[in-house]
């Protein structure tokens, strides 16, 4: 069926003149029509009049001309009678031609003549009868005679002329004009009449035939109201508003039917796709337990067939197929319990007249379900298999308190049962040790041989600390490699046999990828009530005793001590005043020699920082750079270093370098490549000039980050110096890692070169690597002639030391002196 065309508005006619000046109109025709049409009866009866005067007038012009035709009619006739010749003839034609005279004269307005002839040579021929004409103004009459002479007849005939006078053209006039205006007074009364049939009949008929077919091509028009339209035209008008209504009701309900069908489907379509989305299985039953709908989850959930839903089915066949397909599956005592997801909890669901909800386990399968009352008595079933996310649930339950890697106890269960065996202790008098085990050097363990060793050795080790634990005993897992013990006792010796268990543990090497791993372990110990009585601070303290374990070259277990806390809180002033330095303009830079050891020429100096506290005094940069990199204010220090030492190096001599050392914490950060450039660009430094110093723990940290620094570092033209070398944990590797352009022997096996034959060895094949890499080595700590001497035997190439000079502070003019002494 077509379907009409609907609008979102109603599409008006052409703007109709107001009714009032419509109706006005009309009346005016009909005014005009009927004076017209009284003009013309007027008109008729002065025509009529005028016509009776004109007949009058005609009468009696006529009369006048017959008379004197009559006169001159009677002589021929008498002729005849009396049968005369035609000399008679020719006698009474004399007599004729001067009667008509004669009456001419007596008669004015009046004139009669006498013409003759047989009509062969131009005159009149006789006629029978008078004939009239009428002119504008007169009158002419002929009459036809004949003489007869006996020989041959005469004819001819008599015309009378009769002037009407002036009154004749005038009424004759006056009929013609009275005429005219007749013919243009009924021309008006017909153009009006045709004019109020269009207006009144004909327009407003195809007006609504126009809205009829507009109307019938489904077009919503607005039928306007008739003003002063026929009876007849009214009701159609009216009959079409009917229609137009109806056809608007029509059209909304179909416009209403296919919203709401679209609404339908969408829902429909939304409903479909939401019953196949759900995680839930869903069953719909009626109040006669008849089931109504179920989706695809409902079956997946139960493994059942769409062909075993097919035919219709009550809540007790789906119960028999659940619980049969539990018995299958599941677990024997299925098909019993299977019953309970609807009869057992139905009966409450009705009864309370509220939803119900649970969950049925059968063997390891776990069902939750929810039964809802619908209004029309039935009721929905919703299950979900739970199975997964129980078991999830269990896993963060067990995550939440305890380590993922090791399966010991984390930090949260180690602070409540921290918190319930300090409450114990307090309650039963004794006493509670918390300890605090950190592994050393585990993060060169993770960075050489990968986090998965990492990881295997945190494993062993926890496993060790977890069979070492006896009953009332507590180990676990608090991060990293940091594990944490506690210990309820009374004597010291029980705290002592159960830190020495802990301390057993770290004794074997950990076999990894069948590689032996030794690690060792710092221990902190601190006791309630001795040290602490809360939670919090007795761990802390616990944490501050390990701390000065892992600084302990000696011991490797260290009971807490009330100087600690002390120790603790000089460290977090140090890096509070650390943060205000700069702007106090506490630091400033020494600069010792470097010298060529051949030629002992200067060929740089090394710019070393130092600080000047204002209540502390100097302080050793061994003391103040570690707690600088750990609270950050290395960054600001290292930046105000560089450019320090650039900015006085312009004012040198052009071929000495200055060196300056790294810190990790300034690789690690990622605008250490545009600082040096920016300083050099600001300094108007030569790149050339510039060495940096980095030691070998800086590209352990994150080896690619770091390498990836130096490489951009040294495609500024800078050269790079690995520091400390032979103190890591594999210089070689390291060394194999990145071209350096040069390398410094640490000061510790300068040290004992003299002396010990081992650190000579390290001596000699250091600089041995170097000049097998075409690398200069550079040996630090230089103090006595003999290291010297050593030095230049096995063929070292630079130096520093106080052997040629200590760290000083030095001008422009006071390094130009210096290399010109050394020259």
């Amino acid at each position: 069926m077509k379907r009409l065309k609907t609008f979102s508005k109603k599409q008006p006619l052409p703007e109709e003149p107001s009714w009032k000046p419509r109706v006005l109109s009309l009346q005016a025709i009909v005014v005009a029509i009927v004076g017209l049409m009284l003009a013309a009866l007027q008109l008729a009866v002065g025509v009529t009049e005028t016509v009776r005067q004109l007949d009058g007038i005609r009468s009696e012009a006529m009369y006048r001309a017959t008379t004197g035709l009559d006169l001159l009619s009677a002589i021929p006739a008498r002729n005849a009678v009396n049968g005369g010749d035609n000399a008679d003839a020719k006698a009474v034609l004399e007599s004729l031609h001067s009667i008509a005279d004669i009456y001419t004269r007596n008669h004015p307005g009046e004139t009669i003549r006498v013409e003759v002839g047989d009509g062969a040579d131009g005159q009149p021929a006789a006629t029978d009868g008078d004939s009239a004409t009428w002119g504008d103004s007169d009158l002419s009459v002929r009459r036809a005679f004949v003489l007869d002479d006996g020989a041959t007849p005469v004819s001819g005939s008599f015309s009378a002329r009769v002037d009407l006078g002036g009154d004749y053209a005038v009424w004759r006039k006056t009929i013609r004009d009275r005429a005219q205006l007749a013919a243009f007074i009924v021309l008006s009364v017909l153009m009006l009449a045709v004019i109020l049939m269009r207006v009144t009949v004909v327009s407003p008929l195809e007006r609504l035939s126009r809205l009829t077919r507009r109307l019938a091509a489904g077009e919503l028009v607005e039928v306007p109201e008739p003003a002063d339209r026929a009876r007849e035209i009214c009701e159609l008008s009216e009959a079409l508003v009917v229609f137009r209504n109806n056809l608007a009701q029509k059209n909304a309900l179909e416009a209403a039917n296919v919203v709401a069908l679209r609404k339908l489907e969408w829902t429909t379509g939304n409903l479909d796709m939401a019953l196949r989305s759900m995680t839930q299985g869903l069953a719909l039953f009626d109040a006669q337990h008849r089931l109504l709908l179920v989706n695809e989850r409902f079956l997946e959930i139960f493994d059942l067939s769409e062909q075993a839903f097919g035919a219709k089915l009550t809540a007790q066949d789906v119960e028999d197929l659940i619980a049969g397909q539990i018995a299958a599956t599941h677990d024997a005592t299925g098909h019993s319990v299977g019953g309970e997801l609807f009869g057992r909890h139905l009966s409450r669901l009705f009864t309370q007249a509220e939803p119900v909800s649970g969950e049925e386990t059968f063997g390891d399968w776990i069902i939750s379900f929810t039964h809802v009352v619908t209004g029309e008595g039935g009721w929905v079933t919703t299950v979900e298999d739970v199975t997964e996310r129980r078991a999830q649930e269990a896993r963060l339950a067990y995550l939440s308190r305890f380590d993922a890697l090791t399966g010991l106890p984390n930090r949260t269960q180690f602070n409540d049962r921290l918190a319930l065996d300090l409450s114990w202790a307090a309650d039963n008098g004794i006493k509670l040790a918390a300890i605090g085990l950190d592994l050393n050097k585990f993060k060169e363990i993770n960075d050489q041989r990968g986090h998965s060793a990492g990881d295997a050795v945190l494993v062993a080790i926890g496993r060790r600390l977890d069979g070492a634990a006896q009953d009332g005993e507590f180990v676990g897992r608090i991060g990293g490699d940091e594990y944490c013990a506690l210990k309820k006792f009374r004597s010291q010796t029980e705290v002592a046999e159960f830190i020495g268990r802990l301390e057993r543990c770290f004794n074997d090497p950990i076999r990894v990828e069948e590689n032996d791993i030794s690690v060792g372990v710092s221990i902190g110990v601190a006791i309630y009530p001795d040290d602490a009585v809360d939670a919090e601070q007795l761990f802390n303290n616990a944490d501050l005793a390990k701390y000065r374990a892992k600084r302990s070259v000696t011991q490797n277990v260290c009971f807490y001590e009330a100087e600690m806390d002390e120790a603790s809180r000089e460290r977090r002033a140090m890096a509070r005043d650390l943060w205000d330095a700069l702007d106090r303009d506490e630091f400033h830079l020494t600069y010792q020699v470097q010298k060529n050891i051949r030629s002992r020429e200067t060929i740089g100096y090394e710019a070393l920082i130092r600080w000047t506290h204002p209540t502390r005094g100097a302080v050793p940069p061994d003391a103040f750079i570690p707690i600088a990199e750990e609270c950050g204010a290395i960054l600001p220090i290292g930046r105000w270093v560089l450019k320090r030492a650039c900015a006085d190096a312009v004012a040198w001599s052009d071929d000495l370098r200055v060196a300056v050392n790294l810190s990790p914490v300034q690789i690690a950060n990622d605008d250490i490549v545009k600082l040096v450039h920016e300083t050099l660009l600001e300094t108007g430094l030569t790149p050339q000039r510039l060495e940096l110093e980095i030691t070998e723990s800086t590209i352990i940290g994150d080896k690619a980050h770091a390498l990836h620094v130096l490489r951009q570092l040294k495609a500024l033209g800078i050269t790079v110096a690995l520091d400390d070398f032979g103190t890591g944990y594999s210089s070689l590797d390291t060394l194999n890692s990145f071209p350096f352009d040069k390398i410094k022997i640490d000061r510790s096996f300068l040290a004992e070169a003299e002396v010990k034959d081992d650190s000579r060895a390290i001596v000699k094949a250091v600089v041995a690597l170097g000049r097998s890499l075409d690398v200069p080595v550079l040996a630090e700590g230089v103090e006595t002639a003999g290291q010297l001497s050593i030095l230049e035997e096995e063929g070292c190439e630079e130096a520093q030391g106080f052997l040629f000079g200590r760290p000083a502070r030095l001008t422009g003019d006071e390094v130009s002196a210096t290399a010109e002494r050394s020259a």
